[in-house]
């Protein structure tokens, strides 16, 4: 009779011990997806290859009030009476109307699909007291724009005006106060467009125009920024307004521009840009 109980209390263990295992083996193939939902993990970085184009050198033209053409090296300066022509080069009015120190050309893979990044480093700046404009200091600005490869095309016919609008995948923007390397600007804008990217557009569409003028082996040319929402147009990426100009804004993206204000740079040197 003890064997019998024996027996059935061994029977029955081995049956538990088996049951047991089978639950732990279920929660353990079914635990490990729903664990892994929540781990947590880098996002995936661009891929940001080396320059294939890169200007480092133009001269900004502005015709002033009087009729007068002043001309600084990588600069379209403010636009501003002969009597205030002492400030040109002071402070906020040293921006220009816009700057560059370099325009760079770079194809970057984002998730599989490969573009293009323009990338345009300028010269920026601030007061630290701006209600009394007091305490200016420096900074140094890169800008990265990315779109389409097949869209990155221009004409180049002489004396003909040709405006290339780019519907922009993403635009990025990085401030610093002193002059970074090159791997420290790809870097942090490799982290800035993933910041950009995961954010909502709010149903914002943004462009970049570049109005260009070949003529006589040089080449003129101005960005500037565009932004649509539903049927409202806005521009920027100067500094500078309408009212600061001697045309309107929403001019730059015609030829007007270039009867008051430009850049001018050897033509072969600016085509580089265009692979």
């Amino acid at each position: 009779m003890a064997k019998v109980i024996l027996r059935k209390f061994v029977t029955k263990g081995v049956i538990y011990v088996r049951k047991t295992a089978l639950v732990l083996l279920c929660v353990l193939v079914l635990g490990v997806p729903v664990l892994g939902q929540y781990e947590r993990t880098s996002p995936l970085r661009p891929e940001i290859g080396p320059a294939i184009a890169r200007l480092d050198k133009a001269t900004g033209w502005m015709q002033m009030p009087g009729g007068e053409w002043v001309e600084r090296e990588n600069r379209i300066v403010k636009y501003l009476r002969k009597d205030y022509e002492v400030l040109l080069d002071y402070e906020d009015y040293g921006l220009g109307v816009d700057n560059f120190y370099w325009i760079e050309l770079r194809e970057i893979k984002i998730k599989g699909e490969e573009y293009y990044l323009l990338l345009k480093a300028r010269r920026g700046g601030q007061y630290l007291y701006p209600a009394i404009e007091e305490d200016w200091f420096d900074n140094y600005q890169v800008k990265g724009y990315i779109f389409n490869k097949e869209n990155w095309k221009a004409e180049f016919k002489d004396r003909e005006p040709y405006l290339l609008r780019l519907e922009l995948v993403c635009e990025a923007g990085l401030v610093y106060y002193d002059e970074p390397t090159e791997e420290q600007y790809i870097e942090d804008m490799k982290a800035k467009i993933n910041e950009v990217l995961n954010k909502a557009n709010n149903g914002f569409t943004y462009f970049l125009n570049l109005n260009i003028l070949p003529i006589d082996g040089a080449a003129r040319f101005i960005f500037l920024e565009e932004s649509q929402y539903k049927k409202s147009v806005t521009y920027s990426g100067l500094f500078a307004t309408s009212r600061d100009l001697p045309i309107d804004v929403k001019e730059v993206v015609t030829p007007k521009v270039f009867e008051k204000f430009y850049y001018e740079t050897d033509l072969e040197a600016f085509r580089k840009l265009f692979p």
